[in-house]
């Protein structure tokens, strides 16, 4: 029964598909703890997936309107957080261990630990393939020291972040890690600060949070409690796995507890026993979950709606809108380029939306980015990505990136080595700021001779307050080749400013992606682009398949009410990245495989 889950004794695992208490249990095993077992508070951790998970929780728990799960704040756990931010922590104890002072940078974007993985393995003459691979092991915490070509890769891109004071977000993971191995102290205090380890998410760990978890509940495996779902693991680009629940037995011995939780709270039958059959077909190790008890009080709705094109879909979803308002509608996404559409014909209806939008064009964030350059010149890695624009501007003298050519790809690596290589007194320390190091060689080449004069300008007419110098000088990075290019980039962001402008705060339409669907729900859910290529993407194998089989599921069981899937006989070759006319024949645009698991007798077809 779900009053009695958060009672079960550790190591425990609840798998808790979407809908069936997952929270609950999470917010009434927190005060079981502190009220009815009287455990102390500091001796509780709760480990959340995200920041807004966190706060969710601590919202929940604080509400004195909601008597069964409200703690006083002075019996609250002062610990929940997401395993980064507890590794951050834990990191903070002995920084200078690492190399690292105060105020400690975290980096977040992929595009600069590309850059940097780059640079860091042209400087041992490596290749950009083997730098993606390093990465990838990374972000799959899965690094572990040897002396293959990745290995050295790495160590150089942690010398490179460490000369900036910066660790990356796995760091943050895997440092802990070497923290706890190295220094039983702080071992033995986190231990303590973990003897009741609560986990949210737990599908989506990967093999270095694992590592962590472990070390911080080896000595009070009755206080592990973790909660997840192996039909929800969406993140393997991360590392996330699946296996961690499949195994958890096998893990952590055989006094672990297992519970099922299979009384839906939300998604009525139709939709979640439709959504089951796609990860049972597609997902071989995907965990049976038995029966389940439907609590809905809706008998729910689930149609399909084969459109001749995106407008017409756009059209329908805004018809479904206008009709069930001011019921909440999610509308999913498989990347922000869907969206446009269907905000157009939403800003024809009554109902007041959110959506994510992609930013148009890269002019403008590129001038914002010589902006803060030119506000801080210490900001080594800022200004690592102006130098990189520089790179790519036309007057640099270097070819692109994209050239076919032998001789000028040759002239682009000997380039892109010698920027590299930059970065080898700032890791000795024979410079403060990676531009110091800059000005130094400046004269070496003339790339370097080109991006030094621009670089000077651009400070010299900044303190003479010379706007039109620094104007004429940022022409040179090549932003906009033309006019009317900068026009066109100007009117895109004019137009996505006016689109965020009539955006309603108090919304009930969100318009999101497939990938971010997680913890949301709605009454109305509509999924857009439900096509081969799409999901499942073309050319992939068939774990990847699986795992798109469960990002299907998730997005499936959002929905309270009614659930409307979208599949277009004709799209924007723009949107799909591919070409559907190769054959000058129909559109090469089919339904989605994973629609043919739905029973017949559960779904509407329409042919709009």
């Amino acid at each position: 029964m779900l009053e009695e889950a958060y009672k079960l004794t550790g190591p425990a695992l609840l798998l808790a598909g979407p809908g069936t208490g997952k929270t609950t249990n999470l917010a009434k095993r927190i005060k079981y703890l502190v009220e009815n077992i009287e455990i102390e508070p500091e001796m509780i951790t709760v480990a959340t997936f995200t920041s807004l998970a966190t706060e969710n929780m601590l919202h929940k728990i604080s509400n004195p309107n909601e008597e069964e799960f409200f703690i006083p704040n002075d019996k609250q756990p002062k610990r929940i957080c997401t395993l980064h931010s507890l590794g951050f922590n834990i990191i903070k104890e002995v920084s200078e261990d690492f190399g690292l002072s105060n105020n400690i940078e975290v980096i977040f974007s992929s595009k600069t630990q590309d850059l940097l993985s780059e640079d860091a393995a042209n400087i041992l003459g490596y290749s950009i393939d083997e730098a993606n691979e390093m990465l990838k092991c990374r972000r799959h915490g899965e690094c572990q020291k040897s002396s293959k070509k990745i290995c050295k890769i790495c160590k150089k891109y942690l010398q490179i972040l460490r000369s900036c004071n910066a660790i990356d977000f796995d760091d943050q993971i895997f440092l802990a890690v070497e923290v706890l191995k190295k220094n039983e102290e702080i071992l033995k205090k986190y231990q303590r600060c973990c003897t009741h380890l609560l986990v949210d998410e737990y599908q989506d760990i990967n093999k270095g949070q694992f590592e962590l978890i472990d070390l911080l509940s080896i000595n009070s495996r009755e206080g592990l409690f973790v909660v997840g779902d192996d039909d929800q693991s969406i993140y393997s680009w991360r590392g996330g796995s699946p296996k961690y629940i499949r195994n958890f037995v096998e893990q952590f011995g055989p006094d672990s507890n297992v519970k099922i939780l299979n009384e839906s709270y939300r998604c009525p039958k139709i939709i979640l026993e439709n959504a089951f059959e796609v990860v049972k077909k597609y997902d071989r190790d995907h965990i049976d979950k038995g029966v389940f008890e439907y609590k809905t009080i809706d008998k729910g709705k689930l149609e399909i709606h084969n459109v001749p094109s995106e407008i017409k879909e756009a059209k329908i979803i805004a018809s479904i809108v206008e009709r069930i308002h001011p019921l909440e509608v999610l509308i999913l996404i498989p990347h922000r380029g869907y969206s446009y559409p269907i905000i157009k014909e939403l800003q024809k209806t009554q109902s007041g939306y959110k959506a994510i939008l992609q930013s148009p064009g890269e002019g403008v964030p590129l001038i914002s980015k010589i902006n803060r350059w030119l506000q801080n010149n210490n900001e080594s890695l800022n200004f690592r990505d102006c130098l990189e624009a520089f790179l790519n501007s036309p007057i640099s003298g270097i070819p692109s990136k994209r050239s076919k050519k032998p001789e000028k790809l040759l002239k682009r690596a000997e380039t892109l080595k010698l920027i590299g290589l930059l970065w080898e007194k700032l890791i000795n320390r024979e410079h403060k700021t990676l531009y110091e190091v800059f000005q130094e060689e400046g004269e070496y080449t003339e790339f370097f001779k080109n991006a030094s004069d621009v670089f000077t300008r651009l400070k010299e007419n900044l303190d003479k307050k010379d706007l039109e110098g620094i104007t004429d000088t940022i022409r040179d990075f090549g932003i906009w080749k033309k006019t009317k290019s900068f026009f066109e980039e100007l009117d895109q962001w004019y137009e996505l400013y006016s689109l965020l402008e009539n955006q309603n705060k108090v919304a009930n339409v969100l318009i999101t992606t497939f990938q971010s669907a997680k913890g949301l729900e709605a009454d109305v859910v509509c999924m857009v682009g439900i096509e081969e290529g799409t999901i499942p993407r073309k050319g992939i194998n068939r774990e990847k398949i699986a795992e798109q089989s469960r990002l299907m599921f998730v997005s499936m069981t959002r929905a309270k009410r009614e659930l409307h899937i979208f599949h277009a006989r004709k799209r924007s070759p723009k949107v799909l990245f591919r070409d559907i006319y190769k054959n000058k024949g129909k559109p090469d645009i089919r339904p989605s495989c994973y629609i043919e698991c739905l029973s017949k007798d559960f779904k509407i077809y329409h042919k709009a």
